[in-house]
């Protein structure tokens, strides 16, 4: 009978990414929508309008400037072809 061999493997496994943070966890994000849609209610009625379009305003600058933080994309050009 011939030694056991040792089996090695072929590549080391690669390290996975954590996981993105979520700035408000799901259940959450209820709650504060709520909150949100009841502070605007006890607005006075010529001002709520206005505070609407200051938030919505507010929320596509942060959309706006999360979308410029992240990289972008690269493209390369191949030349040549199969061979």
């Amino acid at each position: 009978m011939s030694a056991p061999v040792e089996i090695k493997p072929a590549a080391p496994k690669r390290q996975r990414r954590a996981a993105k943070p979520q700035a408000v966890p799901a259940a959450e994000f209820g709650a504060l929508e709520i909150r949100a849609a009841l502070a605007v209610r006890r607005l006075p009625a010529d001002r709520k309008q206005s505070w609407c379009e200051m938030l919505e305003r507010l929320a596509t600058k942060l959309e706006a400037d999360a979308a410029a933080a992240r990289p972008a994309p690269v493209l390369r050009l191949i030349s040549g072809g199969a061979r």
